[in-house]
């Protein structure tokens, strides 16, 4: 399932969300993935074996909100120096709500803004965070106060990555689902209401939403 989005207020930017199996990826160009070690443990090595590029090397930050700060966002910025990106280099975000949050800010700072694309891996941010382009981090006034509109160029969303979520997170994505469904669409949360929230089918629904 392959949903466009087309931003018509943000001079007319397009991009896929694509809700199945995550495809072959390559990129003629340097990548670098953004990601935590929960995700990594459980995730990293399928998603290595399915891209390809030019160089591709893996940033792995503390997992939590509390690291949702510039220090971390100067850290990735720096391994991307490291790692020789140039302005023609992607970022990959593959995490949470955290992680992407994070990988499209670094990603509008680096040589003034650089491609990135999304890779969710909890039902929270497959259904609202990945999508939008809000960038950003915490500071001690309040949470992303500090960040851009940054758009990804593409979001990939495989449902199998929900499989280690644990029940709270998952509870949290649909919670989400539902209260959008109560504001915008009472024949889809009659349908939720019914369905069973753990198919796999229904998430695609879900996120589709």
């Amino acid at each position: 399932m392959i949903v466009p989005i087309e931003l018509v207020n943000t001079s007319n930017i397009k991009y896929d969300i694509t809700i199945d199996a995550l495809p072959s990826l390559h990129f003629d160009t340097n990548v670098v993935i953004v990601t935590n070690p929960t995700v990594s443990g459980y995730h990293l090595q399928t998603l290595l074996k399915k891209i390809s590029a030019t160089t591709l090397n893996v940033v792995t930050i503390p997992d939590g909100e509390e690291y949702k700060t510039l220090e971390t966002v100067e850290n990735i910025l720096n391994a991307c120096f490291e790692h020789k990106l140039d302005r023609k280099s992607l970022l990959i975000a593959f995490g949470g709500g955290v992680i992407g949050d994070m990988t499209g800010f670094t990603a509008s700072l680096y040589q003034r803004g650089i491609d990135f694309i999304q890779i969710p891996t909890t039902l929270l941010s497959q259904v609202d965070a990945s999508v939008g382009g809000k960038t950003g981090v915490n500071n001690k006034y309040g949470k992303n106060l500090i960040g851009a509109f940054y758009q990804p160029n593409a979001v990939y969303i495989d449902p199998l990555f929900l499989e280690t979520l644990p029940p709270r997170e998952f509870a949290a994505g649909v919670a989400e689902v539902v209260k959008m469904a109560v504001m915008f669409d009472k024949d889809f949360f009659h349908y939720l209401q019914g369905a069973d929230l753990n198919n796999v089918d229904t998430i695609k629904e879900m996120i589709a939403k």
